[in-house]
């Protein structure tokens, strides 16, 4: 009866042994497939690694009424995570000016005269070939590699002073929704395109001196409107942008032709960079 026993317990015994060895095995190559993610990710990245997956395991064992305020938890360590893999995004600053005749233009609100050729534009009210009234002014800047969708921070257009003037002025500054706004000619004026559902009030303080570049010849922030035409789905790096400005009151500001000062568009803009990766690195 005992050898019996024996020969049957043999065989278990030796299977036992074998499943033992093919474990460890399996958990030293697991040890080292951990230690591989490890060493590709930095200090931070593995101490967020290791919050998140912390959090995970206690939303996995919570109870029903924990369970709600630990997933939040969790998610909010997987963001974290996720942030810390993204690379620092691209920042880029590029100002253009208005460059040639067409790119700068006004144009009389009540006759639809227009002039692309006037050393200096009206803003507000203008006298065109000799005749005065309320005016629309456009600008436009065709010199950018802006991509589409990038994020834009910051906008503005440098206007140079033609004179004087310490009148009150209420402008409206709007932009074309167009994918690569035409040039302002007699064919294509300022009037008649569709405009930007955003639009930027300018108020502009008084402008003392012929020549001044200064804050008080400097647009608020125009980054609404840029956001909205680069967000075009039609939208390509190097297509053109263009406004228009109109409103009450008046100031004179100097265009390309006048050679001294044409307007200038300054755009600071946001290039997110892709997710870094790395061989096995977790799956976020």
């Amino acid at each position: 009866m005992n050898t019996s026993t024996n020969f049957l317990t043999a065989p278990v015994n030796l299977l036992t042994t074998v499943l033992v060895f093919f474990l460890a095995i399996h958990l030293q190559a697991n040890d080292k497939k951990i230690h591989t993610v490890d060493d590709a990710l930095t200090k931070e990245q593995q101490a967020l690694l290791s919050d998140m997956e912390s959090k995970y395991k206690s939303y996995t064992f919570s109870e029903c009424e924990e369970e709600q305020n630990l997933y939040k938890s969790y998610k909010t360590a997987r963001s974290s995570f996720s942030a810390s893999m993204m690379a620092p995004p691209t920042i880029e600053e590029v100002c253009c000016e208005t460059g040639a005749s067409e790119n700068d233009a006004e144009e009389l609100i009540s006759s639809g005269i227009f002039s692309n050729s006037e050393s200096a534009m009206g803003l507000g009210s203008a006298s065109v070939a000799g005749s005065f009234g309320a005016s629309l002014v456009g600008v436009r800047f065709d010199c950018y590699d802006i991509p589409q969708g990038a994020k834009i921070i910051s906008a503005y257009i440098q206007f140079t002073a033609n004179s004087s003037s310490s009148r009150g002025a209420a402008f409206t500054i709007k932009g074309e929704d167009a994918d690569n706004c035409a040039p302002f000619t007699s064919g294509t004026p300022i009037s008649g395109r569709v405009a930007t559902s955003a639009n930027v009030p300018w108020s502009p303080p008084t402008w003392v001196n012929p020549g001044d570049a200064l804050p008080a010849q400097k647009t608020p922030d125009l980054s609404s409107i840029v956001q909205e035409i680069i967000n075009r789905p039609g939208y390509a790096a190097g297509n053109a942008l263009c406004f228009s400005i109109s409103g009450k009151g008046f100031r004179s500001a100097l265009s390309f032709d006048s050679g001294l000062g044409a307007p200038e568009l300054c755009i600071e803009y946001e290039i997110p960079e892709e997710i870094t990766t790395c061989e096995e690195c977790p799956n976020v």
